[in-house]
């Protein structure tokens, strides 16, 4: 099928759907932050600026491109892969022409990238929501058992033997309209109703049952690959008691040990590798409250169980791991090696999102970074390889912003909010937020929330080697926002010093060695335009 979400009638969302969004009190819900200007009579009164904010607008949902999330790797959204030509095109993908329905993606994987946990998706901006939505997302792993330095090598040598990949994603469904003379359920669009049926799901299946060994140790990798809400995440038994559990890896970047937690907060994007460990049997409840972008007087995203495991003593006997591990002695090869500190820094951005509720101005509400709409030809940050970077990232308003960039991760340095209110389980939610981002300090991630009226600190150093130069962007990870203007295009620029192809160094003073083989991954896919 070629045209699949056009039949499904997934289209450009209309002027005029905003404007009735705009007449019908509560929808959507901003009253607390407040509205501004006259209310338009006619569709015809509302202001477009900048129809690239409008999804839809110039890309059919049927278009796609990919990204490979939190990769050190090429740039490659635009065309060509790489490209430092700031007007470059977006790499579409279109199935209806066949002429530019194949696009190859060749990325070389650097000797020394972290080995773990990734995630691909699409990314066509415009698109990105309404495909992510229809469940176009996946896990990439970087390594395996035989791969030294590797998290399941590690595992394996200290007897945890066993692995399993949860990944967390929501749908949205109109249940009042319906394809003619079918079952199938019109998707839920930008223009949120209340009477939407909003359902989260667990690997594609609602609530699954996993089991496990009294005292077995598994290693679950947990990607959040929500479109517009994050997942507060905790267990309980059958007496409704928290049960503790580990990480040791976030976003595909491994500590040097694993750390302790009764919950953790994790927005789009984001991948933790998690130790489960259970010393009764029994029935135990992994518990998911849903995180609002808003938040007014509190999450309010209720909480369900998103999957239980069952807990049994009927150990086979020869069963090849090693029972009842002291987690807190494991060892691992971190990811990334040596911090960037506070001299190391040469550049100083000031990021802010923030938004604005104009009801006379389409998109409703209008998503922007620094005060601007996103205009994929304006390069709003420069950087240059091997240079480090302090990023200032705030958030003025009661909303939470997943902040990513593509394609280097960064430290977590610090975080401040004015106000959260709720909680994760028996944790605050401030308490759940900040010890997911900060512990340990300083975390290496490549998505990191910022908090309502808060204010999140990041380093980063970009490649050194001119594979890292070229266009990128750097965008909030609830993708609603993003395709309604909350990305931006920056330029990575040619480094003073050019070597063969290595991961970005995490330091002046030090780097990463290892020994991996390099490698070669070829997708099939689009391109749209030229150079």
């Amino acid at each position: 099928m070629t045209d699949g979400m056009e039949k499904l009638k997934q289209h450009e969302t209309s002027i005029a759907e905003y404007w009735e969004l705009v007449k019908e009190p509560g929808q959507p819900n901003l009253d607390p932050i407040g509205w501004f200007g006259p209310t338009p009579e006619t569709p015809g009164d509302m202001i477009v600026t900048n129809d690239q904010d409008i999804p839809g607008a110039d890309t059919s949902f049927d278009n796609v491109n990919l990204h490979f999330h939190g990769m050190q790797i090429v740039r490659h959204l635009f065309y060509p892969q790489g490209t430092n030509n700031a007007s470059a095109p977006w790499i579409t993908l279109t199935p209806d022409n066949s002429e530019s329905r194949c696009f190859c993606y060749v990325f070389e994987i650097p000797f020394d990238h972290p080995q773990g946990t990734f995630f691909w998706h699409i990314h066509r901006h415009g698109s990105v929501a309404m495909q992510a939505w229809q469940g176009m997302v996946g896990f990439l792993q970087v390594g395996n058992v035989e791969s030294a330095g590797s998290p399941d090598n590690d595992l394996a040598k200290q007897g945890v033997i066993r692995d399993e990949f949860i990944a967390l994603w929501e749908w949205s469904v109109d249940p009042k309209h319906r394809v003619a003379g079918t079952s199938t359920f019109f998707e839920g669009n930008f223009i949120q109703r209340n009477d939407y049926i909003q359902t989260f799901l667990t690997n594609n299946g609602y609530q699954p049952t996993y089991s496990m060994y009294v005292g077995e140790t598994v290693h679950v990798r947990l990607l959040c690959a929500q479109t517009t809400t994050g997942s507060g995440i905790y267990i309980l038994d059958e007496d409704d008691n928290m049960i503790p559990f580990w990480v040791f890896a976030s976003d595909g970047i491994s500590y040097s040990h694993a750390v302790q937690h009764e919950s953790i907060l994790i927005g789009p994007g984001q991948r933790e590798g998690v130790l489960l460990q259970f010393s009764k049997a029994g029935k135990y409840s992994i518990m998911q409250q849903i995180l609002n972008d808003m938040q007014v007087g509190g999450n309010s995203g209720g909480d369900a169980p998103l999957g239980f495991i069952e807990v049994s003593n009927d150990i086979p006997v020869d069963y090849k791991g090693i029972l009842n591990i002291d987690i807190s002695t494991l060892k691992f090869t971190p990811g990334m090696s040596g911090n960037i500190t506070e001299e190391d820094v040469i550049n100083q951005n000031s990021i802010n999102f923030e938004v604005q509720s104009i009801k006379m101005k389409a998109p409703v509400p209008q998503f922007i970074i620094n005060g601007v709409e996103f205009d994929s030809s304006r390069i709003v940050e420069r950087e240059v390889a091997a240079v480090a970077t302090s990023w200032t990232l705030t958030s003025n308003m009661n909303y939470f912003h997943p902040f990513h960039i593509h394609v280097n991760p960064f430290q977590v340095i610090m975080m401040h909010t004015g106000n959260i209110t709720g909680t994760v389980g028996e944790t605050s939610l401030e308490d759940a937020v900040f010890d997911t981002n900060l512990n340990p300090h300083p975390m290496w991630r490549d998505t990191v929330f910022i908090p309502p009226f808060g204010m999140t600190v990041i380093r980063q150093r970009f490649g050194e080697s001119v594979a890292w130069t070229g266009k990128t962007v750097f965008h909030c990870h609830f993708l609603d926002h993003e395709d309604q203007g909350m990305i931006a295009a920056m330029m990575i620029v040619d480094p003073t010093t050019k070597k063969p192809t290595t991961a970005p160094t995490t330091s002046s003073k030090s780097s990463k060695v290892q020994t991996k083989k390099k490698s070669i991954t070829s997708i099939e896919s689009t391109t749209e335009g030229g150079v």
